[in-house]
């Protein structure tokens, strides 16, 4: 069976920096574990590069990413898979 850490690997997990008011004087990053409610959650790592497809897209084609390129914006909720 795969290890439940594995899909850490596929996010962008902020390290945890105590504060001054916590340690005494600020303290040097560690690993942390990321729970919490109310929040988009962690970054999928090829978030960033999607997103940034996309205003390459914006930037070069204007209203026609619309309707051009791998996923057109009119219907791309059409590639979403449930």
């Amino acid at each position: 069976a795969a290890s439940p850490f594995s899909a850490r690997s596929h996010f962008a997990i902020p390290p945890h920096r105590p504060s001054a008011a916590s340690d005494g004087g600020g303290g040097e990053a560690e690993p942390s574990v990321y729970l919490t409610g109310h929040s988009l959650g962690l970054q999928p790592r090829s978030a960033q590069g999607a997103v940034m497809c996309e205003l390459t897209k914006w930037a070069e084609r204007g209203v026609a990413g619309h309707f051009e390129g791998e996923l057109p914006w009119a219907s791309c909720e059409e590639a979403v898979v449930p």
